[in-house]
């Protein structure tokens, strides 16, 4: 049973997606078809795990899909992760790997899909995802809510059958924020009754570190495919850092001083090549490069501290009102995806400096049994910029 509060008819947040968008089932009707025409095997397609499901009563898969040249074996090549969607609400980022993914097995990309193992996740947050696909029952009718943004988790404190949905930012309130929930620093993330900005429960980090299992299965993810590169997309909600490609880490408060990460050069340079190759407008162009002063249980923070991957949390804009967070068809086509498409294809190029002269050099770590020579999986670590603060970062078993 769902009490809705307040609610709007006919309002900007009461209304569904527009039809540009990959509802849920479309989403997942995409990929399946994408692995049932691949003719060179460069699609493989794995459930890494399974969505919360409390609000629905539904418990969603969560896919990973791997394209490469020879997809169904993970090779020694160095590896990419793409998770295209986490907030419910920020749905262009599932549109940018749609059309990546489709561009990426065509034909237009051989030499690259050969070289790399790039992984998408098409969607983390089933749950949300469906919400803002095909609205929330409420008492025989539905309910709209294009700016749900959690999972859905329903805390015990609710009863099991009175949550609280509001259209509009806040006032969810069941649901975790899954880019809170992550164990680095997850402490200082937003209690269940805590606002964030006027926005009552939408930043609720759980109850306790990695508590839903969306998020523990990106983490296993993680650990098992060992990527040196990720990109993470989100869509401002208020605007403040639209149009941003964020990485870890900036703690402190202003003026400072603030705490970076150890790799912080080579985190900045690769965020610095990334970043001028999203064309923003509306705040910034191009896109800032920024360390994100987020200690509070994100995902960036936690794939540079424990696998020793750069992954970047791509603001994408524009900012302003809330109708913008899910821009028209129009500019979703002809200005977000062919604006925002360079960039991603530049990341999976840097992997190996495909077609590349002018970035550092890529450093390839292998680890060997002394005695055997055989590959084996180990902890390294670049004691140039290595610190306690770091987690144990390994080879992977299969290649060293």
């Amino acid at each position: 049973v769902f009490l809705a509060i307040p609610w709007i008819a006919g309002s900007a947040f009461a209304q569904p997606l527009p039809p540009c968008y990959h509802r849920l089932d479309q989403l997942y009707d995409f990929i399946f078809q994408l692995d049932a025409t691949d003719t060179n095997n460069y699609v493989h397609i794995d459930t890494i795990g399974h969505s919360r499901g409390d609000v629905l009563g539904v418990q969603y898969p969560i896919y990973a899909v791997k394209i490469s040249d020879n997809a169904d074996v993970f090779e020694n090549e160095p590896v990419m992760l793409v998770v295209c969607h986490i907030h419910a609400e920020e749905v262009i980022g599932i549109e940018l790997c749609v059309d990546y993914m489709t561009r990426l097995v065509s034909g237009q990309y051989n030499s690259l899909i050969a070289a790399t193992q790039i992984y998408f996740i098409p969607t983390m947050n089933p749950d949300g995802l469906q919400v803002i696909s095909y609205g929330v029952p409420s008492g025989g009718d539905t309910l709209w809510d294009n700016t749900w943004r959690k999972n859905g988790y329903m805390p015990p404190q609710m009863g099991q059958a009175n949550c609280h949905v509001a259209v509009g930012p806040g006032g969810d309130s069941c649901g975790v924020d899954l880019n809170r929930n992550f164990d680095l620093n997850w402490i200082y993330g937003d209690t269940l009754w805590d606002s964030s900005g006027g926005e009552l429960y939408d930043y609720f980090r759980g109850p306790a570190p990695f508590s839903e299992p969306e998020d523990q299965c990106v983490r296993d993810f993680a650990r098992q495919i060992h990527p040196a590169l990720s990109i993470v997309y989100h869509s401002s909600r208020q605007g403040a850092i639209a149009e941003q490609g964020i990485a870890a880490w900036m703690w402190g408060y202003d003026p400072g001083p603030y705490k970076f990460p150890p790799d912080c050069t080579a985190i900045g340079l690769i965020n610095r090549s990334y970043c001028g190759l999203l064309q923003g407008g509306f705040r910034h162009n191009p896109y800032l490069v920024t360390f994100g002063n987020t200690h509070n249980g994100c995902l960036q923070d936690w794939f540079y501290q424990q696998c020793g991957c750069i992954q970047i949390l791509t603001e994408l804009g524009p900012p302003g009102d809330m109708q913008s967070i899910q821009p028209g068809c129009d500019s979703l086509n002809t200005y977000f995806i062919p604006h925002d498409r360079p960039s991603l294809e530049w990341m999976q190029r840097r992997l190996v400096n495909l077609g590349m002269s002018n970035e550092p050099a890529v450093l390839n770590i292998y680890t060997r049994d002394a005695a055997t020579q055989n590959p084996i999986s180990a902890e390294w670590r670049n004691l140039n910029t290595w610190s306690p603060v770091l987690g144990k970062w390994t080879t992977n078993e299969e290649f060293g």
